[in-house]
């Protein structure tokens, strides 16, 4: 995410929204994170299905934190200046 710093113009994004997005973001990865046991219990397709879908969901959730993390990271630059609606 470096090439935010390059770009001339401001997101429109408010504070509010942004903070939606985050948590969203965190959501998704407790939820691929929570979905990996009944994968393994609950499936009756072949291990090696039952081990791609996990390695899947770890990857979704991964990318969501990373995801979440630049967000946070990057907010004050992602931000509206103004406060008006």
């Amino acid at each position: 995410m470096k090439f935010f710093k390059y770009l001339k113009f401001s997101f429109p994004l408010h504070k509010e929204t942004l903070e939606s997005w985050i948590k969203m973001l965190d959501d998704v990865t407790k939820a691929a994170m929570i979905a990996v046991l009944p994968l393994l219990w609950l499936n009756s397709h072949s291990l090696t299905e039952r081990a791609i879908g996990v390695v899947v969901l770890a990857v979704i959730g991964y990318f969501a934190q990373i995801s979440a993390d630049k967000l946070r990271k990057h907010r004050d630059s992602l931000n509206r200046k103004d406060t008006s609606c």
